[in-house]
């Protein structure tokens, strides 16, 4: 069985896989996930009108949540929820959060399907 360290280009690949049959999005958007661990890191969904991605990196994305690398951990985990610490003001906004409106099905779906490789990953950069 394979071990994805967390955030790095191994899980990032087996990201992009888990939600490659997802349907796509007419209108496109591109979600960011950043820590401020050392080091930073940073994936992103991109929602477009012909496919579903992962990608590394947070750049030029419609919106991007940013928090700390133990927090991010715990998130996927599955021991926080992102909306709980997200209400906590745990977690900081960039960009537009509106974008999200009408998408939280979606994104849902993303989590559900990434939180299938959380027997797979290890955190332990994060921590």
């Amino acid at each position: 069985m394979a071990h994805f360290h967390y955030l790095h280009q191994a899980w990032i690949e087996a990201a992009a896989e888990a939600v490659s049959g997802m349907s796509p999005i007419p209108q496109g958007l591109t979600v960011g996930y950043r820590t401020m661990s050392s080091p930073a890191s940073s994936y992103s969904i991109q929602f477009g009108p012909d496919l579903v991605m992962v990608r590394q990196g947070s750049e030029n994305c419609d919106v991007t949540f940013v928090t700390s690398g133990p927090l991010a951990a715990e998130i996927a985990r599955g021991e926080r929820s992102a909306q709980r610490a997200f209400l906590d003001g745990l977690i900081r906004v960039e960009g537009d959060v509106n974008v999200l409106l009408g998408h939280g099905p979606k994104l849902e779906a993303v989590q559900d399907l990434l939180s299938e490789l959380r027997a797979d990953t290890i955190f332990d950069y994060l921590d």
